[in-house]
This record gives C-alpha cells, sequence and structure tokens, in this order.
C-alpha cells in the first residue's frame, strides 16, 4: 500500500473530514463526547499533514493513547522545523501519561531511534512511496531496543516540560478566577 493510500484510510479510520480537513478554516474535533472546532491556521495546516503520515507509519491510532503516543514518537524523532508540532504534542503526551504512561514511554523510545518526516518536503514520490519502505528509511521496522539511563532522563525531561507548559497555566487561570 502507498503512503497516500494509507493515509486515505487512516482519515476514514479516524473519523476525520475528507482529505483530513486541511482546507477547512475551522477543523471538528471530538474531546470526549463533545464536538469542538479549533481554527486551522498556517502554522497547523503546515504541520499536521506529516503528523497524520506519522500516525500511518508508525501505527499509533487517533485515540487518546495513540496521540500521546504519537505526541511522544514525534517529539523524541524530532519535529523541527515545525513549533507548532511541539505546541500539539505536549499536551497530546500529557494525556497519553495519564492513560497509558508504558504506551506513552515505549513510543518515545521508539522516537529516539527513528526520525521524522518533518525536515523533508511531502511530494508525489513520497506519497507514492510503499508504506514499508518509508518506515524503513526511518528506522521504524526492526527489534525494540532497550531503554538507556540518557533515555530515561530525556523522558523525565519531557515530562516535566509538558507538566509545566501544559498545567500551570491552567492552575493559574484556575487561581485566577476563584
Amino acid at each position: 500500500m502507498t503512503l497516500f493510500e494509507a493515509r486515505q484510510q487512516y482519515f476514514i479510520d479516524s473519523d476525520l473530514p475528507a482529505g483530513g480537513g486541511y482546507d477547512l478554516k475551522w477543523v471538528p474535533l471530538k474531546l470526549g463526547g463533545i464536538q469542538l472546532y479549533i481554527y486551522n491556521s498556517h502554522a497547523r495546516r503546515r504541520a499536521v499533514p506529516y503528523h497524520d503520515l506519522h500516525h500511518v507509519l508508525t501505527g499509533y491510532d487517533a485515540s487518546a493513547v495513540g496521540e500521546g503516543e504519537i505526541g511522544a514518537w514525534e517529539l523524541a524523532a524530532g519535529t523541527d522545523p515545525h513549533w507548532f508540532a511541539t505546541l500539539i504534542n505536549l499536551p497530546a503526551v500529557l494525556i497519553g501519561l495519564c492513560l497509558s504512561p508504558r504506551r506513552v514511554f515505549d513510543a518515545f523510545i521508539r522516537g529516539r531511534r527513528s526520525r521524522s518526516l518533518y525536515r523533508e518536503p511531502i511530494t508525489e514520490a513520497l506519497l507514492s512511496s510503499e508504506v514499508a519502505q518509508v518506515q524503513a528509511r526511518l528506522g521504524l521496522i526492526g527489534k525494540n531496543e532497550r531503554a538507556l539511563f540518557s533515555d530515561y532522563l530525556t523522558f523525565a525531561e519531557l515530562c516535566i516540560i509538558a507538566v509545566s507548559l501544559v498545567l500551570v497555566p491552567v492552575l493559574c487561570i484556575v487561581w485566577l478566577v476563584n
């Protein structure tokens, strides 16, 4: 299956708008049973196509835990030069940690051993590539390696950053409102 075909199937399986909703001004987002809409900014439109391809390549689904996994994987594999990817991944990691810390940690380790597509252009050649070929090129196929002490330290740092950048502002707002 090509990457394009697999991404189309991912959109269907994840109940996403046709074409991923990349051209929409406001993108629907289900959070629990609540339907929300988020503004589809330029930065989001640049980062999300990569994010979706990464879902396909890693096999992480669009559930809350899957978003935590893909967030941890992307942060470990590299999100440069897409700052928006870092922004959306930090809260996803935090939610994933609450729901399934082991799966999020394993995804982080996998990301440390592979690389992302963020530094490449999304071209017809890339989209027409077989999924397995791109997975192999990015280091996504192979044996699972044990985590090193440096991996644990880096993961702890990521967790501290996620808590600081996500929970601290929320707590400040709650404190100001009360």
